[in-house]
C-alpha cells in the first residue's frame, strides 16, 4: 500500500516506529475500520534485527598505516637475495610480531594480496547467500502468518454460523451447516 510505501525506512530500518490505528464503532465506516485493522495487524507482525553502526575510519587509518610500514620494509628488503620459486604456494604467514622472515618479498605480497582476494570474494559470495536464504525464510514466514490468519477467520466463521444455527437464527439459512462443513474441511486442509 502507499503508507507501507512511505514507512518502509520506519519498518525494515534501525527506527524504533509506533503506529497508531484509528477506528470507530460506526456502520458507515466499517470497511474503513477493517481495513485499518488488518493493517495494523499486520504492521505488529514485523520485526526488525537493530544493527549497529559503527564508525570504520579507524579500521581505515589502521590498514593505511600497515600498507605504508609494509612498503617501507619492501623497499628496505630490495637489496637483499628474492625467492623465485614461480610455482602458486601458500602465502607465507607473517609472525605475531608482523614483522616477516628474511625470505619473504615481492613475491609473498603478491601472493598475500591474491590469497586476499580470493577470501573477498568468498565472503562476498557467502554474504550473497546468506541474504537469499533470509530472504527465502522470511518469504516462509509471511506465508505462514497470512495461512494462520485465513485459518483463524475461517474457525470464527464455523463458530459463528454454529452458534445461529444453535440458536436457530434465520440469517443462518438453510446453507449454513454446508458452509459450516465446507470450512471445516478448509481449515482441516490448511492445518496438514
Amino acid at each position: 500500500s502507499k503508507l507501507t510505501f512511505l514507512l518502509r525506512d520506519c519498518w525494515g530500518g534501525n527506527a524504533k516506529t509506533c503506529l497508531v490505528a484509528t477506528v470507530t464503532p460506526s456502520v458507515s465506516s466499517l470497511s474503513e475500520t477493517v481495513s485499518t485493522l488488518k493493517f495494523a495487524q499486520r504492521a505488529k507482525l514485523v520485526k526488525n534485527s537493530a544493527v549497529l553502526n559503527e564508525d570504520a575510519t579507524g579500521g581505515v587509518a589502521a590498514l593505511r598505516a600497515e600498507i605504508a610500514r609494509l612498503r617501507s620494509e619492501l623497499d628496505a628488503r630490495n637489496g637483499s637475495p628474492q625467492e623465485e620459486d614461480g610455482g602458486d604456494r601458500k602465502p607465507a604467514a607473517l609472525p605475531a610480531n608482523g614483522v616477516s622472515s628474511p625470505g619473504s618479498g615481492p613475491a609473498a605480497v603478491s601472493a598475500l594480496r591474491s590469497h586476499n582476494a580470493k577470501l573477498v570474494d568468498k565472503v562476498k559470495a557467502l554474504k550473497d547467500q546468506t541474504t537469499h536464504r533470509e530472504k527465502q525464510v522470511n518469504a516462509l514466514k509471511r506465508k505462514l502468518q497470512q495461512e494462520t490468519m485465513v485459518r483463524k477467520c475461517k474457525e470464527r466463521r464455523i463458530e459463528s454460523l454454529s452458534s445461529k444455527m444453535a440458536a436457530g437464527d434465520p440469517s443462518a439459512g438453510g446453507g449454513g451447516d454446508t458452509e459450516a462443513s465446507a470450512l471445516r474441511d478448509e481449515v482441516r486442509a490448511l492445518r496438514e
